[in-house]
C-alpha cells in the first residue's frame, strides 16, 4: 500500500513513514497478558491498563484517529545543544532532520527504528508474557564521530481509572530543556 506491508517472513507489520508522511489512520498493535496490556500506534501514542482495558486505565485512551494523541512518550535531548527529538514518529512535530522511521509490529512487541542528530535509535516495547509489566528497551548509538551528553526523559499522564470527560486530549509537542517538559 505504499506505507507498511507484511515482512518476507510474515511476522511483522513493517511499516516505513520518511519525513512528512503518516499512516492513513492510527495503526496499532495490541500486547497483552491475561491481566495487563497496552496498545501502541505507529506514531508511538500509547496507553496502559491492568485487568480491564476500559475500567482500570493506568493512563487515558483518546480513540482520536485525526490525532492520535498519546499519554505516553519518551524524549531524548542533547545537553549541549537542547535539541530534542523522539525515538517515535510522534508526538513531537517531525522535520527533514528526524529523517526515516521503520515501525515493526509483531505479536507481542513493536519496534521503533530511527537516526537522527547524528544517534541511531531503536526502541523495543513489550509486555511481560505473565508479569503486569510494560518493558520500553530503548538502544542508542552515536554516531556523530564526537562524544555527546544525552538525557531520557519520560513522560505519563496517569489517570489509574475509569474514562473521564476530556482525558487523553492532551499532546505533548516540546520539550523545555530547562525542565524537561512543557
Amino acid at each position: 500500500n505504499g506505507t507498511g506491508g507484511f515482512d518476507e517472513a510474515g511476522r511483522d507489520y513493517v511499516i516505513v513513514l520518511n519525513p512528512g508522511q503518516e499512516t492513513p489512520l492510527p495503526w496499532s498493535n495490541v500486547m497483552a497478558n491475561p491481566t495487563f496490556g497496552t496498545v501502541i500506534t505507529a506514531s508511538g501514542s500509547a496507553y496502559t491498563w491492568s485487568e480491564n482495558s476500559r475500567e482500570n486505565r493506568l493512563t487515558p485512551f483518546a480513540n482520536d484517529p485525526v490525532t492520535d494523541p498519546t499519554a505516553e512518550a519518551l524524549f531524548v535531548r542533547d545537553d549541549e545543544t537542547g535539541q530534542a527529538w523522539c525515538p517515535t514518529p510522534g508526538p513531537m512535530v517531525r522535520t527533514l532532520a528526524h529523517g526515516r522511521f521503520v515501525v515493526r509490529h509483531g505479536a507481542g512487541r513493536t519496534r521503533f527504528e530511527s537516526a537522527t542528530h547524528g544517534i541511531r535509535q531503536r526502541l523495543d516495547v513489550f509486555v511481560d508474557v505473565r508479569d503486569p509489566v510494560k518493558v520500553s528497551v530503548l538502544s542508542l548509538t552515536n554516531e556523530s564521530g564526537r562524544a555527546r551528553r544525552l538525557s531520557l526523559y519520560a513522560y505519563n499522564e496517569w489517570v489509574l481509572g475509569p474514562p473521564q470527560a476530556g482525558q487523553g486530549r492532551h499532546v505533548v509537542t516540546e520539550l523545555d530543556p530547562n525542565t524537561g517538559g512543557k
